[in-house]
């Protein structure tokens, strides 16, 4: 849609080769190597047989179809540790990484979900930035799904 290139090491295509052509992507692959693989394989049991359904590889290629399944747990801190300490421990290591020296190129060091965190701030501020044939193509998802637009 934007015409750009995927990053190296995102996708396969039919064949099973390294692809940077989004055109010509069939296969994601996890982020993070084996340990990416293994989070991604654990997160599709808990959220695929788990709850009664099939695993990403079972599934066909419409969404609408095959459904979505998710899979939410809540940890109960009280029954592990004091919450002050833990709270307290996360905040002292968050501190503690974001005063870490920069790599070149770089104005601080973030954590998972800070970039994420921003860009999410400016764009509830500002709006989301969509290509008009992304929005062309989440009008007729919406429509076949009949869900409201909410633009």
């Amino acid at each position: 849609m934007y015409g750009r290139k995927i990053p190296a090491g995102w996708a396969l295509d039919a064949d099973g080769n390294p692809t940077e052509e989004p055109a010509l992507a069939k296969t994601l692959l996890p982020a993070a190597g084996a340990r990416g693989y293994g989070l991604a394989f654990l997160s599709s049991i808990l959220a695929g047989p788990l709850v009664g359904s099939k695993m990403p590889l079972h599934k066909g290629n419409n969404p609408e179809s095959a459904g979505s399944e998710h899979f939410f747990y809540c940890i109960d801190l009280t029954q592990f540790c004091e919450p002050d300490k833990y709270y307290a421990e996360i905040d002292r290591t968050i501190a503690d990484i974001q005063a870490l020296p920069t790599q070149p190129g770089f104005d601080r060091v973030t954590l998972p979900g800070a970039l994420e965190w921003d860009r999410a701030n400016k764009w509830r501020t500002d709006g989301i930035p969509l290509h008009h044939d992304h929005v062309r193509e989440l009008t007729e998802v919406a429509v076949k799904m009949k869900v409201a637009l909410p633009w």
